[in-house]
C-alpha cells in the first residue's frame, strides 16, 4: 500500500490547492467576507470553518479509497498497521496542505494567484525530501525534519513517530494562524 499512498499524497499537493483556492479569495472578491465580518463570528472561526470543510472533503475522499486495502486483504494477508498509519499520514498531510492553502487564499483576491501560491507552498516542502542526497550531510537532519515526504513516509511504513504528528500539527496551526492574522490585518487597514 506504500506506493498508492505515495501517489495519493503526491496528488494532494496539486488537488488540495485546487479545491481550496476559492475559500477566502472568492469571499473577499465578491464582498461576502465583509458580510461574514458583520455576523457574530471571529476571523478565527471563519478560517477554522473553511479549513474543516476542506479537511472533511479530504477525509471523505480518503474513505472512498478504503475499498482498495479491503480488496487486498481478501486476496492475502495484509498488515493493517501500515495501512492505518498511511491513512493517518494522508489525513494529516491533507490537513496541513489545506491549512497552507487557506492561508494562501487569505492573502489574495484572485483564485488563480491563491492556487499558485498554495501549490508552491505545498510543493516545496514535499520536494525537499527528494533533495536530501544532494545536500551536505550536516544539513540533512534539518531538511529531513522540514520535508513533508519524510514524515509522511514514516507514517506510511506504520511508524507512529510523535515528531511526525507534531510536525503536521505545527504546520497546520501556523498556517491557520497566518490566515487569521492576514484577515485581521486586512480588516484593520
Amino acid at each position: 500500500m506504500r506506493r498508492p499512498f505515495f501517489w495519493i499524497a503526491a496528488g494532494f499537493v496539486f488537488l488540495i490547492p485546487a479545491l481550496t483556492m476559492r475559500l477566502l479569495a472568492d469571499e473577499r472578491r465578491s464582498g461576502s467576507l465583509q458580510i461574514l465580518g458583520t455576523l457574530p463570528v471571529t476571523h478565527a472561526e471563519i478560517v477554522v470553518g473553511k479549513w474543516l470543510a476542506a479537511v472533511v472533503l479530504v477525509a471523505v475522499a480518503l474513505g472512498l479509497t478504503a475499498t482498495y486495502p479491503i480488496a487486498l486483504s481478501r486476496l492475502g494477508d495484509l498488515d493493517w498497521g501500515p495501512v492505518a498509519g498511511g491513512y493517518l499520514g494522508l489525513l494529516l498531510a491533507g490537513a496541513a496542505f489545506a491549512a497552507i492553502s487557506v492561508a494562501a487564499s487569505a492573502l489574495t483576491d484572485s483564485q488563480v494567484v491563491a492556487f499558485l501560491l498554495s501549490l508552491t507552498a505545498c510543493l516545496l516542502p514535499w520536494l525537499i525530501g527528494f533533495t536530501l542526497p544532494l545536500v551536505p550531510s550536516s544539513w540533512v537532519p534539518l531538511l529531513e525534519y522540514l520535508a513533508f515526504e519524510y514524515h509522511f513516509s514514516n507514517l506510511a511504513r506504520g511508524v507512529l513517530d510523535t515528531r511526525s504528528l507534531v510536525f503536521f500539527a505545527t504546520v497546520t496551526a501556523v498556517a491557520l494562524r497566518c490566515a487569521v492574522l492576514v484577515l485581521d490585518h486586512r480588516r484593520l487597514s
